[in-house]
Order: structure tokens, then sequence, then C-alpha cells
């Protein structure tokens, strides 16, 4: 059995290691770091007790915004002190939860349909990949309402039918998740009496009248 202090230098090699990889990604809105973005998951899936939360959250962007391929991000991380079956375990989370129906690889599908499919891919990945989906989602919602009323219309409405698929969320998870999702909806709401947000605001009656139907 590792000592704490081992477990602790492994994520400490973890985090800077992601670190160096994300060193010149900016979040769209705010221009912080992209990182603080990952951070802020991995804290949020070691509270829920999500195993290898840490590393799953941390890395969770890894292979869909970086040249990072499966095996070499094994092959450092047993580098740092994981055995085999839990660098292969992280690395085979952290696929998962990479997006698959991507502008790229479906150019002839437009968004709306992608993130059906999408939603469809993630309904059956590990119970695992789902809780670190959550807590990942939960993150976005605060800057996509605040700073991008249109883009945050179309991205609530996406995810709360993607976590309304997934049924193997942790139960206090989907409690947290769909409380986010209420209340970012509610944001919304607030929003809609503002002049600049009135034909957006159109659009997301029209949304949400379309969901409820």
């Amino acid at each position: 059995m590792k000592s704490n202090n081992d477990i602790q230098s492994r994520k400490q090699k973890m985090y800077l290691f992601v670190q160096k990889e994300f060193n010149l990604y900016k979040r769209k809105y705010t221009e912080e770091p992209y990182f603080n973005h990952l951070v802020a998951v991995a804290k949020n899936c070691t509270f829920h007790n999500i195993k290898y939360g840490f590393e799953i959250g941390i890395c969770h962007d890894l292979f869909e915004d970086t040249a990072m391929l499966p095996h070499q991000f094994i092959e450092i991380i047993v580098g740092f002190g994981y055995s085999k079956t839990e660098a292969e375990i992280i690395s085979n989370v952290v696929l998962e939860l990479t997006n698959k129906y991507t502008t790229i690889d479906y150019p002839e599908l437009n968004r709306k349909e992608r993130s059906e499919f999408e939603s469809d891919r993630l309904a059956n990945v590990s119970e695992l990949a789902q809780n670190v989906k959550c807590c990942d989602i939960m993150d976005n919602c605060k800057d996509i309402v605040e700073k991008d009323y249109e883009f945050a219309t179309h991205y609530l409405v996406e995810k709360e039918s993607s976590v309304k698929k997934m049924k193997n969320i942790n139960e206090f998870i989907q409690l947290r998740v769909d409380d986010v999702l209420l209340k970012s909806n509610t944001e919304l709401e607030k929003k809609k009496i503002m002049p600049n947000t009135k034909h957006s605001s159109t659009r997301w009656n029209q949304k949400m009248k379309s969901k409820n139907s």
C-alpha cells in the first residue's frame, strides 16, 4: 500500500504535468488560464469522493485539447508512481470523456445532431466517466450563463438532455448537478428582461416551450 506521501507526490507530478500541457490555453470568456477549470473539476471530483477523481478531473480534456495520446499518457503517469492498472483506468476514463462528435470528424452534422449523438454516447460510458462529466458541467455552467447568454440557451438544454440520459450518476452528484442546472436556468430567466438579451430571450422562450411540450 502506498503511503500518503507517495500518493501526494504522484498527484503533484500529475498537477505539474497537466499545467505544462495547458500552459498556453485560456478560458474563452475570462481569459484566465484554462488550467484553472481543470483544477476546479478535479477539486469537485475529490469533494465527491470519485475514485481517481483528482487525476481524471484534471486530465479530462487532455486527449480532446492536446496532441497527447493514451499510450503516451499511460507511460508518463506510470513514471509518476501510478501502477499500470491505475494508469490504464485513468486513461480509459479520460478517453470516455473525450468528445467524439466533433465538427472536424463529423462535418456533415449540425451542432444539435452532434450534441444528441454525444449525449447518447455518454449514456453508455462508465460510472466514473458520468460522475466526472457532471462535475465538468457544474463548473462550466458558471461562466457560460454569466458571460454568454446566447450560447447558454443551447448549452443548458444540451446538458440537461445529457444528464437525463446518464443512469449511473452518484445520487449526491445527481442532486447537485440538477440543482446547478436549475439555478442556471433561473439565471437565464432573469437575464431575459435585459435589453441586450431581448432577441436571445425570444429564442430561449421558444426552446423552453419546445422542451416542455
